[in-house]
């Protein structure tokens, strides 16, 4: 599928980057989780989205708060621009210039340059937008196979068990002997650390290991496992000491598995809703759906994104655009109500109550005043109101945001 490339320029800096989006949707804003994250005040933190295929690829401002200019003008909820030919958008001080390749490239990494200063060629920054491919309803994993690692039966071949079993019997006593070693050393470390100030404890850490080689603690089971952990624990917790003794680990470990399953059931719980509102509601509230959206349990998600064997960072970023598309869906959510609310009160606009008055009898703020009293009476109904409040007014808003019933800025 041909690309979507931006250039992005900011007129107060004179810096220019370029970036290239190889799947749709492609999210812009401030919040971190955008695929193109633009950390300006001018720049809304859900600010527009752009939505593409190979037929055609739009861009639909998400009712930000300052706006995207187009031509002049603003682009307002309803609206979208057509960058199947090069268009240029501004947002406060940036110019956006959108485009479509024309012709499909493969995925490169996203290059880690600074953005160039004024009058240097610009940098172009590869990206991969967090849509991805359509997948197999009921299937979570259609691409999983056998692990590579995994030697086929005939890549095997006999071996004479009992002399490896004798090897490690005559090595367990060492082995035991140089693990206890290793585990009070990792202690004593760890204590003697403590009492350092603690400005000065990664520092003596490094400088301790440096003179006497990263001992730290291993057991049994896959060879390096400890050693894994503790560098695990080192970038996840660099404030907490890791494990030194199994329990410890085990605890560790477990922690983990409870705050992974934790998150599975809320990411579980959160689509289940998302995807409730939108059928009561006659929205289509889910707008990206990924291999995680058939995921029916916690184990399912769990099983999906930590299976290191396939997927890569592609998994990783499904669960990023999967937030991403939760938090546009709570800004459609307000633009929504806040029509709905614009409806109701346009129930008691003052030219209704006249309408509804002229039916009465009598005359006067006296009717008026009655014609207003049973119009309220009426909006207080539980019923009424929230089919006001979530009304065609509502849909229509909501479905705006993102492109669901947009229009083009040609159109009339």
């Amino acid at each position: 599928m041909r690309p979507v490339r931006i250039r992005l320029e900011h007129r107060e800096a004179g810096t220019v980057t370029e970036y290239e989006f190889h799947s749709s949707p492609v999210r812009i804003g401030r919040n971190p989780l955008n695929d193109l994250a633009l950390p300006y005040s001018f720049v809304s933190g859900w600010h527009a989205v752009i939505r593409f295929d190979e037929a055609g690829a739009r861009f639909y401002d998400l009712g930000s708060t300052n706006g995207t200019l187009f031509d002049g003008r603003r682009i307002s909820a309803g609206e979208s621009a057509s960058i199947d030919a090069p268009i240029r958008l501004q947002i406060g001080d940036l110019d956006l210039v959108l485009s479509r390749d024309g012709a499909a490239t493969i995925d490169a990494p996203v290059a880690s340059a600074p953005s160039p200063s004024a009058g240097a060629a610009p940098k172009r920054r590869y990206m991969k937008a967090s849509g991805t491919a359509p997948v197999r309803v009921g299937s979570i994993d259609p691409d999983a196979g056998g692990s590579p690692a995994t030697p086929r039966p005939n890549q095997t071949s006999h071996a004479p068990m009992s002399l490896v079993h004798g090897v490690l019997s005559s090595l367990r006593p060492a082995f035991e002997e140089a693990k206890g070693a290793r585990a009070r050393y990792e202690r004593e470390l760890r204590e003697r650390l403590a009492a350092l100030p603690s400005h000065l404890r990664e520092q003596a850490e490094a400088f301790i290991r440096r003179e006497f080689g990263d001992v730290g603690p291993s057991g049994g089971g896959v060879a390096g496992a400890e050693e894994a952990l503790g560098r695990f624990c080192a970038e996840l917790v660099p404030e907490l000491p890791p494990p030194a003794m199994a329990d410890e680990a085990e605890a560790f470990l477990a922690r983990v598995r409870d705050v992974l399953e934790a998150c599975a059931k809320g990411i579980i719980e959160l689509q289940n809703g998302q995807e409730q509102f939108g059928s009561e509601m006659g929205v289509r509230a889910v707008k990206e759906f990924t291999a995680l959206h058939t995921a029916s349990s916690a184990n399912n998600v769990l099983e999906y994104l930590l299976d290191w064997r396939h997927g890569g960072p592609q998994r990783v970023q499904e669960l990023v655009g999967m937030f991403a598309d939760m938090m546009i869906h709570q800004v459609a959510l307000i633009g929504g109500v806040v029509e709905g609310g614009r409806a109701l009160l346009g129930r008691l606009a003052p030219e209704e109550i006249e309408r509804a008055a002229g039916g009465r009898s009598g005359f006067g703020r006296r009717a008026l005043w009655d014609a207003f009293v049973a119009r309220h009476r009426e909006l207080g109904d539980d019923r009424t109101l929230l089919e006001l409040l979530f009304g065609p007014e509502f849909a229509r808003a909501y479905a705006e945001v993102g492109g669901e019933q947009s229009r083009g800025l040609d159109a009339p």
